[in-house]
């Protein structure tokens, strides 16, 4: 069933100043043409989240969006297709919102330009909550979200909705002029934890199914990856990589014993290279002193070599150890990352919890792919401020 609505606008343009929404966790995002990234950062005088705005060739970081408090809630985030705009997505009907469901802002990179927002009160946080911490699918100017009951559909130059009732609480990734989905299936006689994934028509929203994986425990749901020319399909299934081919298995990729974690719940935890020959993903390994190294496991597509890129070292006491997303450049060049949300939240920190990440750690992480030693740049990304511990109650 189809059901076909139009929203209304309900904010005109504000020039340069920054929009006040409430933000918790979106990964690097890169610009059709790669020549900026979208990051999440911290507001270093109130403690407050940041969307920031990377600029590659100038090498300088602005906020976009600025959000004072200390309760900020879950965000997606995406670029429009030609670059002009970026989309952002949180939870309305909370921090003082009389809207409820999903809110989805427009926002222009040039001055004088309107942001468009709209609102979606069918899609509140409990439909997905994929829908705040995943980057978004936009394709020409619409936006797909998954959701509990369905596949939605929002025009961002008009706002219409259109929506199909899809079972098994889809979700869907974007891949260039392609959108594909992953949803659950009822479990059969025989197996149970099936996901189906296949396409999804931009147009009529019809899907059509390309594999069913069955007894994944839904791992294959949640981080999965297609290559560029779609032939190929790659699942996560718990410490090994499924790769499918039109259609058909075609290998199995084991994953090394000693990466205690692998991947994280978002589907873009799991990314191929341009070319189709490698896979990345995070990795995660305890280290003697209790501490957590982070990093990327580079894994070859033809079976075999795994290559470890550590990034940084996490504190036990971190709150974000599930909230990384990974992004890999257009050019597939470099691989982007960010460690913001693996920090000791400000709240964790007024009651006397020791920060988790060191300084020169909490960074924007820009991994160069391309060169034979794998060189990682970070940017920088302002420390909370410092906050004395909370007095206990009489």
């Amino acid at each position: 069933m189809y059901l076909t609505k139009t929203r209304d606008r309900i904010l005109a343009a504000v020039g340069g100043t920054a929009l006040l929404i409430y933000i918790l966790a979106c990964g690097p995002a890169f610009s059709p043409d790669d020549s900026k990234v979208l990051y999440p950062a911290n507001d270093p005088r109130t403690g407050g989240a940041v969307l920031a705005l990377y600029d590659r060739r100038a090498r300088t970081s602005r906020a976009l969006l600025t959000v004072p408090g200390e309760e900020p809630a879950w965000l997606g985030s995406a670029w429009t297709q030609d670059g002009t705009r970026a989309v952002v997505l949180w939870a309305g009907g909370q921090h003082g919102s009389d809207k409820p469901g999903l809110l989805v802002a427009s926002i222009p990179l040039q001055a004088g330009k309107p942001i468009r927002m709209f609102s979606v009160p069918e899609l509140t946080s409990d439909q997905n909550d994929a829908i705040w911490a995943m980057p978004s699918a936009v394709i020409g100017s619409w936006l797909f979200v998954g959701a509990k009951d369905g596949i939605y559909r929002i025009d961002l130059e008009y706002g219409r909705e259109v929506a199909v009732e899809v079972e098994g609480s889809p979700e869907v990734i974007g891949l260039r002029d392609r959108l594909y989905y992953v949803r659950n299936l009822p479990a059969d006689d025989k197996q149970a934890g099936r996901v189906e994934l296949g396409r999804v028509d931009p147009r009529s929203l019809k899907l059509s199914p390309l594999y069913v994986l069955a007894g994944s425990d839904n791992l294959g749901k949640e981080v999965f990856a297609a290559s560029g020319d779609g032939k190929q399909l790659a699942v996560l299934d718990g410490k090994q990589i499924v790769v499918y081919e039109d259609g058909n298995l075609r290998r199995t990729l084991p994953l090394a014993a000693a990466m205690e974690g692998i991947g994280t719940p978002t589907t873009m935890a799991l990314q191929w290279s341009r070319d189709a020959s490698l896979l990345y993903l995070f990795f995660t390994k305890k280290l003697d002193n209790g501490k957590i190294q982070v990093g990327i496991a580079e894994v070859s597509a033809g079976g075999g070599s795994i290559r470890a890129i550590p990034l940084f070292v996490v504190g036990g006491d971190g709150d974000g150890d599930s909230a990384m997303n990974l992004e890999l450049s257009h050019d597939g060049k470099t691989l982007a990352t960010a460690s913001t949300y693996m920090q000791t939240s400000l709240e964790n920190l007024a009651k006397g919890t020791p920060q988790a990440l060191e300084p020169n750690d909490l960074a924007l992480y820009f991994i160069d792919v391309s060169s034979p030693g794998r060189k990682i740049t970070k940017v920088p990304i302002p420390p909370l401020p410092n906050v004395a511990p909370l007095k206990a109650k009489d």
